[in-house]
């Protein structure tokens, strides 16, 4: 991922598609209130960071589902980014599954996949300014997409819909894939690369 995108509707929140490693095999880096016993999931302060971990946590997941005799695979995309192919033992109880996606003995042994780091607010304004030329490629592309919205309003609505491009020519009839494939998303580690450049010496944005 690029990061691969999990589609669920209209009003997915971009953070899922722009920040989360996991895709179509079903890895999901969030935290499990109902938790007890399994190991604490790991804070990684950078994306950089969370990508190495990631990447550690889906090899010994693997092995986990390896010993219980299931075929699992930790799949490499061209950015970096991990999937595992399958997520869970056949005949597991979705009911069981962690955060309905993950293989509930596996997360006992590997632990909690690493958490996100905390978005802080330079951090989204650089990735409102990536989201704004994807936005622009796609215009470029022949793709009908409409005008963005401020930037301090795209702020406000971090946690729930939020301007999406991408979604929005999805909308349209096009096919999401193809349109990633024209103009990918940004990666957190893309994003943080921005935000760094738009810092000044003092640490305030430029």
């Amino acid at each position: 991922m690029n990061l691969m995108r999990i589609r669920t509707g209209k009003n997915q929140s971009l953070v899922t598609r722009v920040l989360a490693i996991i895709a179509v095999a079903g890895l999901a880096a969030v935290s499990n209130a109902c938790a007890q016993e399994e190991q604490a999931a790991p804070q990684p302060t950078s994306h950089t960071e969370y990508r190495e971990l990631t990447n550690e946590w889906a090899e010994d997941f693997v092995q986990c589902l390896r010993d219980k005799g299931v075929d699992a695979r930790v799949v490499t995309q061209e950015d970096g980014s991990v999937s595992v192919d399958p997520a869970y033992a056949p005949g597991t109880d979705f009911d069981e599954l962690w955060n309905g996606l993950l293989d509930p003995d596996c997360i006992e042994a590997a632990g909690e996949p690493p958490e996100l780091p905390a978005a802080t607010e330079d951090f989204k304004i650089a990735a409102y300014e990536l989201i704004s030329e994807q936005a622009e490629c796609l215009r470029e592309n022949g793709y009908v997409v409409g005008d963005a919205p401020s930037v301090d309003e795209w702020i406000e609505q971090w946690d729930g819909a939020r301007w999406d491009p991408v979604g929005e020519a999805g909308e349209n009839g096009y096919d999401i894939f193809e349109l990633t494939e024209h103009c990918p998303d940004p990666t957190g580690i893309e994003i943080e690369e921005r935000m760094l450049e738009n810092l000044g010496e003092d640490g305030s944005v430029e």
